[in-house]
């Protein structure tokens, strides 16, 4: 995990990016929320693997041939 601080030129580049001004009272906020933002982001990363190894789950169908939710 990537627990490196996010310096200030980095967040004055991300908030002209996103055409926003950032209070010098919010900063610190904004920092941390990133941070969060990028472990989030991290634990979403797909696993490395082969297909045959990470294939999806199967998924359940309780009433099979009835045509699902709001068949005729």
């Amino acid at each position: 995990m990537d627990d490196t601080p996010i310096s200030d030129a980095e967040l004055d580049a991300l908030a002209r990016l996103a055409g926003l001004t950032i209070p010098a009272h919010c900063r610190e906020g904004v920092r941390l929320h990133l941070a969060n933002a990028r472990r989030m982001l991290e634990a979403l990363e797909p696993l490395a693997g082969d297909g045959e190894t990470l294939s999806l789950a199967p998924v359940f169908d309780p009433a099979p041939g009835s045509g699902g939710p709001g068949a005729a």
